[in-house]
């Protein structure tokens, strides 16, 4: 899933950036101890500075003024609409495997071992899942995991059995954990590095959208034609994600992360320096500290949420996925208006 049981705790839908991609992002933060030469990536500079030779395609495309062209380039428009089906199925299945497993068991403990199931497969699984995009060709990658995510939601679809949902949800959280790092690492490649933070952004707004969208489909689905049907919608999501894969041109070789790794040293070692660094600022060790506190207290709330919508409210599936969306929406109209406050000097600046 799309860190679907992150989104339910925390209310946002998040990725999973590993390896190289979180340590570059570390390393260029104010104040950062990190080397200036190991924060840019050799696969990015090569992206720059000259042809891929090994793809045979150039989406260098940028106007003299700086104009942001990029939803008029056509991998990237693909990009923008795989990151939305990947959410809004990670979040549909979310919700309808938790209305799934309140139904055959009213247990708190089952859906609480239902989302840990997914929660656990982006923490046990996301270096490995980041060492095999970097080792396989990263389209291929894409490709292959979302039909193998399509094959388990159907297998989710046709399961009652507690236990082998919570372990077909481990390996849909699995699959995951290997798309996002992936399309993080494609995207450098098809706008050029000055142009990565509006694509982020655009390709956040798409994120936000899919993981709003979801979880009220999932309701409605449930509600009229059970959540069978809901799983169903969540394979036919990823198999489109597949065919959105497939028709890229561009390609990632991975030569380029091998020559990244070569020139930047192990990955490993520079994972424990981007925890060190991490934890040597206060700023950031605060931040840190809250927000694992914030997530222990949002899993208590996800998991009762369901409780809450269906037998204390009595407002049914539909009820309970139109709750998860608000939360969402909320959260998008806080960070909105956090950010024009800010903007606005109504908050200190450091």
């Amino acid at each position: 899933m799309s860190n679907a049981t992150e989104h339910l705790m925390t209310g946002r839908p998040t990725h999973d950036p590993v390896g190289s991609v979180t340590v570059r992002s570390l390393g260029r933060a104010r104040g950062s101890r990190f080397p200036p030469e190991t924060t840019p990536s050799v696969a990015d500079e090569r992206r720059n500075d000259a042809p891929d030779e090994d793809d045979g395609y150039d989406a260098t495309w940028r106007t003299p003024q700086g104009e942001n062209l990029l939803l008029k380039e056509r991998d990237f428009r693909l990009i923008v609409v795989a990151v939305g089906l990947s959410s809004f199925g990670d979040v549909l299945a979310a919700v309808a495997l938790t209305i799934r497993v309140h139904d055959l068991t009213g247990s708190g403990l089952a859906v609480a071992a239902l989302l840990l199931a997914d929660l656990m497969a982006h923490v046990v699984l996301a270096p490995w899942a980041g060492m095999l995009v970097d080792r396989v060709e990263t389209v291929r990658v894409l490709v292959a995991v979302s039909l193998g995510q399509a094959a388990v939601a159907v297998a989710l679809a046709f399961t009652d059995s507690v236990p082998l949902l919570v372990g077909l949800l481990f390996l849909l959280g699995a699959g995951a954990t290997v798309v996002n790092p992936a399309v993080l690492a494609l995207l450098p490649k098809v706008v050029g590095r000055d142009q990565t933070t509006p694509a982020n952004a655009s390709l956040e707004i798409a994120r936000y959208a899919g993981a709003t969208a979801g979880p009220v489909v999932a309701g409605v689905l449930a509600a009229t034609l059970g959540t069978g049907a809901a799983l169903l919608a969540d394979a036919a999501s990823f198999a489109a994600l597949a065919v959105a894969a497939a028709t890229l041109r561009v390609r990632r070789p991975p030569g380029e992360a091998g020559e990244e790794e070569a020139e930047t040293g192990p990955r490993r070692g520079k994972a424990r320096e981007g925890f060190s660094f991490l934890w040597g600022e206060p700023v950031l060790r605060l931040a840190a500290v809250v927000l694992t506190i914030t997530v222990v207290f949002a899993v208590m709330d996800n998991v009762a949420l369901v409780f809450f919508a269906k037998e204390t409210l009595e407002a049914g599936d539909s009820g309970y996925g139109a709750l998860v969306s608000v939360w969402t929406a909320g959260m998008v109209a806080g960070y909105s208006w956090w950010r024009d406050a800010s903007g606005r000097g109504l908050w200190p600046q450091r």
